[in-house]
């Protein structure tokens, strides 16, 4: 059984168990869960009929057997064995009988019992949970008064006698569940057992039969509903309702390890309607139709509202997408790309951020959807300090040899290797590469990177990281492959089976401590890739783990309710030297991260008590919702002159944060006492980054902040982004006293940044990237030691110049022309062909040699050559021959998100592998279009002549990536001319780039070589600004 925990699911009376109305539903929720279920039919026919509907999506996941006798302990001999919880479903309504007591009562109550003794033998049982009715807590015969709520622990006397002459089924029904009840309650009082018992009461169940064929199989209260939609007559009351799923999900959430004992739980919706009349009248009054107007006789004439709110929230994607077919009005795009449909299904199944941005987005999200299952790849690229980027094949590449050199100021360790030759470690990746083996891990919903490190979080909960958490430990604390972060002795692990203690929502990685936050609400904090999280709790508040399904709401909806009540944590933050989490009803709650040097004395324990945290000030608002009011003028004024936190970050001495008013506030953390305790004295707004008042009241949901270690990105505006330091804060924070206003010089609008889309901005320390809406990342800053943090490439001097990245001592940085329209990152390997064969002096590199020299001497040579690079290069997969292929119009690669930290960084990107194969075809000159035999001759001499002529030192460098032969340099399929020998790419005749500058200056070159035309109007650059 693979030691996972098991369900089984048995039948009681006329339920045939497993394969009953609630039970096939229990089934279901029970495999989305994770869980092994193994459950009990009477027949041979439905054990197939259960096989064929679970089996293609489950396979061995489920099992089910036959029990034809329930009432006999015996007949569960050897089927518990292993089995950790135990479901008996309960039985529908009665058919019409003679003898009630044996064909009714005697089977419910005998049923009960047996499956409670089988339990009881069993020592690996953990619970039983009973499907009971709302019949089990009325006492017979009547009913209560209609005034008169019906609890679970009232004092009602419900004995029955078994032997009355019931007259009609209903009766008969009502008296076996009483019955099989108090039966259950006697065994658990009388017998002890040691598991412990949960008994659930729904009302009336409605919903979706799974194994249903045909209105003949209609039973039950769903006959009932089908009747009174046949005929004329009102056959099902006007009382609660509740729906199946709703009753199956119920049953899972009833494993929670703090339900103990025996306990009792009604399963209802809230009261509705006086009669259905009256639901009729106000779904016409909903849709403002007249009095005298016919009642809607299709779906698609019920109000949109109804549709959204009441209807489509219960339907998965595949029976979505089969609503909108039915017709034309329902296939139109508003409706079929709803965004909240969408963005729901999208989070609550894969487990992806909220992306303020996008939440408006309706086809985004469907995109998502449809390509997350199978296309998701995790790429990084920088540094490769401590195997942070997690790239190396444990079997072919050795291991770094021991750490040497001084610490590389507050950054980290100076990886001076001193490795020889032969080692193949990788030191820094220049472009995006894949990790390996990650596709291996299934769907990955989110990465982010931390100062040594890069993490994954699957879709399962699961937290996977490489490199070393703290980079900072003289230990060989690091893992060279993605592994799974570790938990203490006694958790469950979410690679195993669904735990909602251990599945993780939402994760941030701090520089040297990841912090998680789980479904059931538990906080994790890891500090170590060899040692378990600690199960973070607070000495001075209490935090309440009883939360919603993942994604099923956004507090970025103005018009909704929090989702998570008073003490629940809503989100975890990392940040440079502090973590912190945002608490509904406290706020913002910051404290020292876990680790050896703050709580050394605690290792080994499952749970961290932080005896020391800092609420940050006025950060504890909710807004009320709906028509609801705020508790006090206390809060009343909190939320009209703070308002609710939307986001936070946690820089290096501040932290920042937005609200729902399109205010921005900071406050400086002040820490003492070995960094364990501090304050946070007030906050201070930001006035100069406020947003308009219309922004925030038509698009609230776009306000942002994002940040890390000394810089920031704050999204005001519909389209507007705005980045700064930390020195921007201070001076704000140090003029919060007086009427000055603090200088905006350190504020930067970088042109590239507005309106262009932008979604997310990462920052590493000296780097940052902007994911935009289109699926692109662009790059900006500097990359230390020529690391290659800025995935714009750099094998050579010359390939990181046509790309816009200007020589300074060992660090390259943008040069000032890529902050006007950003430089992208290239994931395909045709694009970097092609650059590699233009930096290499394209065909001629002799008649190239003035240009390319006038790039390193000339600032707007450069800078204006990598924005014709830039465009030549890009929507090279939107040509037409390839967009064609394209279904979904998301291109060969689309990136999902993007992460910095330190001097690396990563992405999740979405690659279409058909049409990438598509486009590196369609570079490639097929056999007898050109001849290129003498290109073949001349190439090779020309590079040799080129390497001392122009290139020089980066030549030298890249032979020694050729080992023993560096003759192979000359080859040229090493320089982007051909993908092998004999198959030559489409620009192999191409000569090296020559402009007309906006300067009036012309590039060099011979009298038979044109200018080259621009694909896009040349831009306005922005050159008197400093935006580094």
């Amino acid at each position: 059984m693979g030691g996972r925990q098991h369900l089984f699911l048995d039948s009681a009376f006329r339920v045939t168990g497993a394969a009953g109305f609630l039970g096939a539903n229990v089934v279901l929720e029970a495999l989305k869960a994770g869980y092994r279920v193994r459950g009990s039919v009477r027949k041979e026919s439905q054990v197939k009929q259960l096989e064929s509907y679970f089996g293609p999506e489950f396979g061995s996941q489920a099992e089910f057997v036959i029990v034809p006798d329930i009432t006999k302990s015996s007949a569960y001999d050897g089927l518990l064995s292993g089995v950790s919880y135990v479901f008996h479903v309960a039985s529908p309504l009665a058919p019409p009988s003679t003898n009630w007591k044996e064909d009714h009562i005697n089977p419910a109550v005998n049923g009960t019992v047996a499956i409670l003794e089988a339990a009881n033998e069993t020592k690996s049982v953990k619970k039983c949970i009973l499907t009971g009715s709302i019949a089990d807590l009325i006492p017979w015969p009547d009913w209560p008064a209609p005034e008169e709520a019906v609890t679970e622990d009232h004092n009602y006397d419900l004995d029955v006698s078994p032997d009355l002459d019931f007259k009609v089924s209903f009766a008969a029904y009502r008296a076996s569940k009483l019955l099989a009840a108090k039966a259950a309650r006697d065994f658990f009082a009388q017998q002890k057992p040691h598991y412990g018992i949960v008994s659930l009461h729904p009302t009336f169940i409605f919903g979706h039969h799974l194994l249903q064929t045909s209105p003949e199989d209609i039973s039950g209260s769903r006959a009932m509903l089908w009747a009174s939609l046949k005929g004329p007559d009102q056959r099902v009351p006007m009382l609660n309702h509740v729906h199946v799923t709703d009753v199956a999900q119920a049953h899972i959430k009833a494993l929670d390890p703090s339900i103990t004992g025996y306990q009792k739980f009604i399963l209802s919706a809230e009261p509705g309607f006086s009669d259905w009349d009256e639901a009729l009248r106000h779904l016409c009054n909903t849709a403002a139709m007249a009095s005298d107007s016919d009642p809607p006789t299709s779906l698609a004439e019920l109000p949109l509202d109804v549709l959204t709110n009441c209807i489509i929230p219960h339907l998965d994607a595949t029976s979505f997408m089969a609503l909108c077919r039915t017709c034309k009005a329902f296939y139109d795009p508003s409706f079929r790309q709803d965004p909240s449909f969408w963005r729901i299904a999208a989070q609550s199944t894969f487990r992806i951020a909220e992306r303020p941005a996008k939440v408006a987005d309706g086809a985004h999200w469907q995109k998502l959807y449809r390509n997350l299952m199978h296309n998701t790849r995790a790429y990084t690229w920088g540094e490769n300090s401590r195997g942070a980027l997690g790239q190396e094949d444990p079997d072919e590449d050795p291991p770094a040899p021991p750490r040497r050199g001084m610490l590389r100021g507050m950054r980290g360790p100076i990886m001076r290797r001193g490795r020889p030759p032969a080692a193949r470690q990788i030191d820094q990746r220049p472009y995006p590469f894949e990790m390996f083996e990650s596709k291996d891990l299934g769907i990955i919903a989110d990465l982010q990177c931390g100062g040594w490190s890069t993490t994954l979080l699957t879709s399962k909960g699961v937290l996977y990281s490489v490199g070393a958490i703290d980079g900072l430990t003289f230990t060989a604390d690091q893992a060279r492959v993605l592994a799974p972060l570790k938990y203490p002795a006694g958790f469950p692990r979410s690679i195993d089976r669904y735990d909602p203690s251990t599945a993780i929502k939402q994760f941030s990685s701090g520089r040297s401590h990841i912090l998680g936050l789980s479904d059931s609400g538990k906080i994790w904090s890891w500090h170590s890739m060899n040692e378990p999280a600690w199960n973070i709790a607070f000495a001075e508040r209490d935090i309440s783990e009883k939360t919603q399904v993942y994604g099923e709401t956004s507090h970025l909806h103005r018009n909704q309710s929090i989702s998570l009540g008073s003490g629940s944590v809503r989100r975890v933050v990392g940040g440079w030297s502090v973590s912190s989490a945002y608490i509904n009803g406290t706020g913002i709650v910051l404290w020292s991260p876990a680790n050896r040097k703050h709580y050394g004395s605690d290792i080994g324990k499952d749970t961290l008590i932080v005896q020391h945290t800092v609420p940050v000030p006025k950060t504890n608002y909710v807004r009320p919702a709906r028509s609801a009011r705020d508790a006090d003028d206390a809060a009343r004024e909190l939320g009209q002159t703070i308002g609710e936190v939307i986001n936070h970050v946690i820089l290096e001495h501040f932290v920042l944060f937005v609200t729902d008013l399109g205010k921005f506030f900071t406050a400086r953390m002040s820490w003492n006492e070995g960094d364990t305790t501090g304050h946070v004295e007030d906050i201070v707004e930001l006035v100069a980054l406020r947003a308009d008042q219309d922004t925030v009241q038509r698009r609230a949901q776009k306000l942002d902040v994002q940040g890390a270690f000394r810089s920031f990105a704050a999204f005001k505006n519909d389209g507007e982004v705005i980045t700064g330091t930390q020195d921007y804060l201070a001076a704000c924070w140090d003029l919060r006293l007086s009427n000055e206003i603090p200088d905006a010089a350190n504020l930067k609008r970088i042109p590239a940044l507005q309106n262009s889309g932008v979604i997310s901005i990462a920052f590493g320390d000296y780097h940052y990237h902007a994911l935009h809406s289109n699926g692109t990342i662009t790059s900006y800053g500097r990359e230390p030691k020529r690391c290659g943090a800025l995935g714009l490439g750099g094998h050579g001097e010359a390939e990181s110049r046509l790309r816009g990245l200007v020589q300074i001592g060992d660090t390259r940085a943008l040069c000032q022309h890529g902050y006007t329209t950003g430089r992208k990152i290239l994931f395909n390997d045709v694009n970097r062909q092609w650059i590699k064969f233009l930096s290499s002096g394209g065909v001629d590199v002799a008649e190239a040699q003035e240009r390319i020299r006038m790039t390193i001497q000339n600032a707007t040579a450069l800078g204006e050559l990598s924005e014709w690079i830039e465009q030549q290069g890009s929507d090279w997969d939107k040509e037409p021959g390839i967009a064609a292929a394209d279904e979904d119009g998301l291109g060969t690669h689309y990136a999902l998100s993007v992460a910095a930290a330190g001097w690396h960084s990563g992405a999740l990107v979405l690659v279409n592998d058909e049409l990438s194969k598509k486009l590196e075809e369609s570079c490639l000159l097929k056999e007898g279009e050109s001849d290129f035999s003498k290109v073949s001759r001349i190439l090779p001499n020309l590079l040799r002549w080129a390497r001392d002529a122009v290139l020089g030192a980066d030549c030298t460098n890249s032979l020694k990536t050729f080992g023993p032969n560096p003759s192979e340099f000359n080859a040229p399929w090493n320089h982007g001319a051909a993908a092998e020998e004999g198959v030559w790419y489409k620009w192999a005749r191409d000569r090296f780039p020559r402009l007309e500058l906006s300067n009036g200056e012309q590039m060099p070159g011979s009298d038979d070589v044109p200018f080259d035309q621009w694909k896009y109007p040349r831009p306005n650059f922005v050159l008197d600004q400093d935006f580094e």
